[in-house]
């Protein structure tokens, strides 16, 4: 609140007023999101929202930017909402936002902010990544929601589930690769998002992502017998802090995007995730059991595994 408040101030000391419109937002958005988030068009919004305030800066200030400085304000508007909603989608529009800000900032004065921006903008390292991975139907968004919700903070959902939902349920071996690039690119604005919340309000450093590149890499390699090099790339550049691997022991659920509903399959896929994990260095857990048992076993994991600094 401390920091929102800061920046209001700037933002209205050097005439870019929709810019301070925008952390007065993330106040309200971030109690929103928090009741939408614990709760199971976008383009033309945000030409809209540009439109309305251009008009207004216009209009009632004394703006020396006002395009750039409506259009920055609608783009960060959208992807809040967006992310409040749980759309995947938001991560554009952070980027967006962020890109954005860094010469209009500067070229108003604010120096110290544009560097913040930029910093946001490729800074991950203060934070605790936690991967959740295993073969389908075995808890792992149930369980980033979990421990989403206990530490105070968000998680990453996996993209492919509305990539196949919005293109249809066949695909084929270059669709792994954009799902991939579009999961990947999902973390990293989640990662900036996580990084930005800790500036302004009391959540725990930690990301919790359902999906990585491990996945990828066992669903091109067991559906189509070979690996996209870019996946095999981001494996080494990649770095967690921990895995939760979720056994097979909860009963496969019915879905329209699952594939594999007999045990041989998902007995075969469950080791071949267990050799992965026995042949890397970041540390991992088996997290087996129900839910409840789970959610348990995931926050023992991470406090015998991490330092976090205290909760307050």
């Amino acid at each position: 609140m401390v920091s929102t408040s800061i920046f209001i101030y700037l933002y209205l000391s050097h005439g870019l007023y929709a810019d301070a419109s925008v952390n007065l937002y993330y106040t309200i958005m971030s109690i929103i999101g928090w009741i939408m988030w614990t709760r199971k068009k976008e383009d033309n919004q945000v030409l809209q929202i540009s439109l309305m305030l251009y008009i207004v800066l216009k209009a009632f200030t004394d703006s020396t930017v006002p395009y750039a400085d409506s259009f920055t304000s609608a783009a960060a508007f959208t992807g809040m909402w967006l992310m409040n909603k749980k759309k995947v989608a938001n991560w554009f529009w952070w980027v967006i936002t962020n890109i954005a800000s860094i010469p209009l900032n500067y070229y108003k004065g604010l120096a110290f902010t544009s560097f913040h921006y930029k910093r946001i903008s490729t800074m991950d390292k203060n934070i605790f990544k936690i991967a959740v991975i295993g073969p389908e139907s075995t808890g792992k968004s149930t369980l980033c929601e979990q421990l989403a919700n206990h530490y105070n903070t968000i998680w990453c959902p996996e993209f492919a589930r509305e990539y196949l939902l919005t293109h249809g349920k066949t695909y084929n071996f270059n669709d792994l690769d954009t799902i991939a690039r579009g999961q990947l690119a999902l973390e990293d604005e989640y990662t900036r998002s996580v990084i930005a919340r800790n500036a302004t309000i009391s959540c725990s450093p930690l990301l919790f992502i359902d999906t990585e590149m491990y996945v990828m890499k066992v669903w091109c390699e067991y559906v189509f017998g070979k690996c996209h090099p870019f996946i095999l790339e981001e494996i080494i550049n990649r770095k967690y802090d921990l895995y939760l691997f979720c056994n097979i022991d909860l009963p496969w659920t019915q879905d329209e995007l699952r594939e594999y509903p007999d045990e041989q399959p998902r007995r075969e896929l469950y080791q071949i995730y267990k050799d992965i994990l026995i042949n890397q260095q970041t540390p991992w857990v088996d997290i087996s059991g129900n839910y409840e048992e789970r959610l348990e076993k995931g926050i023992a994991a991470i406090e015998a595994n991490l330092i976090l600094p205290q909760r307050h």
